[in-house]
């Protein structure tokens, strides 16, 4: 049986997960304007 890989981002469909989970973390924290428009940009990229 194929072990599943642990913590390796980049695993097909969920990096669209993971981006968009970090966006809303990220605007949840309160981080600053160029980071949150970073992730938005890698986001759109992912579209």
């Amino acid at each position: 049986m194929a072990k599943k890989a642990k913590n390796k981002t980049g695993s097909g469909a969920n990096i669209k997960t993971n981006a968009s989970r970090r966006l809303e973390r990220a605007k949840r924290l309160g981080k600053s304007e160029n980071y949150i428009k970073d992730l938005e940009k890698h986001l759109s990229k992912l579209h």
